[in-house]
């Protein structure tokens, strides 16, 4: 199993995870991360205001797209 990641990188963690599987599930995420649900949504729901991915299709069965990182 992989080690619970910090918190405090988690956020760069799912970028990553979600370049490469960008139909990960929340779930699926929080599971591979070794954290919470409610933890995961938080990040992605930063993330997303942030203005650094963005959730298509319905909340079953869509991706997330990545969009532009900043540097």
């Amino acid at each position: 199993k992989p080690l619970k990641t910090p918190q405090r990188h988690l956020k760069d963690v799912l970028l990553t995870q979600l370049s490469e599987q960008p139909g990960l599930s929340m779930a699926a995420l929080a599971e591979l991360n070794q954290t919470s649900l409610d933890s995961i949504r938080h990040h992605l729901l930063a993330l997303q205001s942030s203005g650094l991915i963005r959730h298509i299709g319905p909340s079953r069965g869509g991706y997330w797209e990545m969009l532009d990182r900043p540097e």
